[in-house]
């Protein structure tokens, strides 16, 4: 394993005569080899064996795959074993056919698909696996293992896998590096490489940028914690406002809800299907084919098309459930935005009925993945503090641009770039959506007014609680920090003034811009 991940010894699959890394018919891209590169650096320096566990994060379609085989071939290389585990079948043959391109001989160990199970490289099916395992059987020992979808590592099965061999080097792929939980992946991994921003494969065309529909004031409220019911907006009237057409998914939180939302379309005239636990695999590759040819509009599903679904013609995704999970969020909304030319498709359109923009941001924008496992509440304190720029939708052409101290125009066109609204969001309590709701576009100026409104209603809550109870202002505050790791005056959005913190919470009422006294 030393000389597999050491820091100076030259790649196995040579650069070509052009500096790129080739394994068959497959060319990492720059990026691909250099976050390998990186890994095996990362690993190489590690002080304990502990420490050279590592992940290698990709958004979807970065190509996590591609860099999985080359870790792969270069293990075989060495004269070592890999074992590749996937916890799905379609991701089982979806490997299998990129080391076949990459001409990295393998075996498999999945069901009735078993075979040459002592190769160099093993494809497993996680659940067969396990299921081998604990009943005494073994493909044979591996020096590496390869994770894909590494951020379900954590459960039960897998940490029987990892314990069945102590002694193997672990290494992950997974866009979304945190559990759905929020909680860390450490220990079993020690570091996080990433392979390359979002906003870049955006740029240079590998990813598109969804355009996302949401209502408004349901996102900010989601964001300032208050309780929601309900989802906003009819799914059907709103697919025809913004996607109609388009070949779509739609996620749902039950397979009952899944079923009615198919009904609701085809009885608007709209070709759609489901897709369940029970449907077969063959039955779920026709449906895939009347996808992917446009012959069906909409396909519904609960959970098994968030991951490991590659249907780059996919261009609209329908949230039509809470989503109160960052990775959940950005897994499926990532199923859209794939390039697919020859389908001619130049745009993708989210449709966020339960606001979970709000709380989890825009796909596409970039993300510092981390193991302590708050990203997610660390992402949202750099809008809170200001630390990120604000980036706008031009009125007039429509470019998208950052706005920083030295740009305050539109550099297409020279339109002054607008200015975040600051909306007070209605409500103190659950809030009930309404399918008469509109779903407007969503742009990352609005999402730090959505953080501001955020702040401000949850220093709201904190008061009106300390009033309820009798309690001095302090005890405001503290409640106040507890929610958002800061105190109300260190948030400029309050415009906290002075105030005596020993006084009664009630004086506080009138302490901040946007509340008046009484």
């Amino acid at each position: 394993m030393a000389d597999l991940f050491s820091a100076v010894a030259p790649a196995v699959a040579r650069p070509s005569s052009d500096g790129v890394t080739r394994w068959g018919e497959i060319a990492l891209r720059g990026y691909q080899s250099d976050v390998a590169d990186r890994a095996r650096a990362r690993a190489a320096s590690a002080k304990n064996f502990a420490g050279r566990h590592g992940i290698i994060q990709g958004e979807t379609g970065a190509g996590k795959t591609p860099v999985l085989g080359h870790f792969a071939g270069l293990t075989w290389k060495k004269g070592k074993r890999a074992l590749l585990i996937v916890d799905r079948r379609r991701l089982v043959l979806q490997m299998a056919s990129t080391l076949d391109r990459m001409t990295i001989p393998y075996g498999v160990v999945m069901d009735a698909s078993t075979r040459n199970v002592y190769a160099p490289c093993i494809i497993a099916s996680r659940d067969t696996l396990d299921s081998w395992l604990s009943r005494g059987m073994s493909p044979g020992e591996f020096d590496t293992i390869l994770f894909d979808e590494c951020h379900k590592v954590t459960g039960d099965v897998y940490q029987r896998i990892i314990k069945r061999y102590p002694n193997a080097l672990r290494l992950g792929f997974t866009a979304t590096p945190q559990r759905t939980d929020g909680k860390s992946l450490s220990p079993t991994f020690a570091w996080i490489e990433s392979m390359v921003s979002a906003s870049q494969l955006i740029a240079e065309g590998y990813l598109i940028r969804p355009e996302i529909y949401a209502p408004k004031e349901l996102a900010e409220i989601r964001k300032s914690g208050l309780k929601t019911k309900g989802l906003a907006g009819d799914p059907v009237t709103h697919w025809r406002r913004h996607a109609d057409g388009l070949p779509t998914v739609a996620f749902t939180s039950s397979s009952r809800n899944s079923r009615e939302l198919r009904d609701r379309f085809i009885k608007a005239g709209i070709t759609a299907e489901c897709i369940g636990q029970s449907t077969s695999d063959d039955e779920r590759e026709r449906i895939f084919d009347r996808v992917r040819e446009n012959k069906t509009k909409v396909l519904c599903s609960v959970r098994l098309l968030i991951e490991g679904v590659d249907i780059p013609e996919l261009s609209c995704a329908i949230l039509w459930s809470k989503f109160g999970s960052l990775v959940d969020y950005r897994q499926a909304l990532g199923r859209i935005m794939r390039p697919a030319p020859w389908a001619g498709k130049t745009r993708a359109v989210g449709l966020d009925h339960a606001g979970a923009a709000g709380v989890h941001g825009l796909p596409g924008e970039d993300i510092a993945w981390e193991l302590g496992g708050d990203t997610e509440k660390k992402q949202a304190e750099r809008f809170k503090s200001g630390e990120r720029d604000r980036t706008v939708f031009c009125g007039g052409c429509g470019l998208a641009y950052t706005v920083s101290a030295s740009v305050r125009a539109c550099p297409e066109c020279g339109a002054k770039a607008p200015k975040p609204e600051r909306k007070k969001p209605s409500g103190d309590g659950p809030v009930t959506a309404q399918q008469d709701a509109i779903l407007d576009r969503m742009t990352p100026s609005e999402r730090v007014v959505a953080q501001d409104a955020a702040t401000m209603t949850q220093w709201q809550l904190a008061v009106n609680t300390a009033i309820r109870n009798g309690r001095k202002a302090a005890s405001a505050a503290a409640m106040f920090k507890s929610k958002t790791g800061k105190a109300p005056w260190e948030c400029p959005a309050l415009k906290i003034g002075y105030i005596d913190w020993q006084s009664p919470a009630v004086d506080v009422l009138g302490a901040f811009a946007w509340r008046k006294k009484g």
